[in-house]
């Protein structure tokens, strides 16, 4: 079973991330960046 972890984090913080989430997004269905090669980049962080 995954192990799961629980956190908070203060407002600034976590409108960061979302806001990094969607450029992500963004940039791959732009074809900016190949989502393949982005999961791999997670897999390895």
């Amino acid at each position: 079973m995954e192990e799961v972890i629980m956190a908070t984090l203060p407002n600034k913080e976590l409108n960061r991330l979302i806001k990094i989430e969607i450029a992500v997004e963004n940039l791959i269905e732009n074809g900016i960046l190949d989502e393949d090669v982005f999961n791999e980049y997670l897999k390895e962080a």
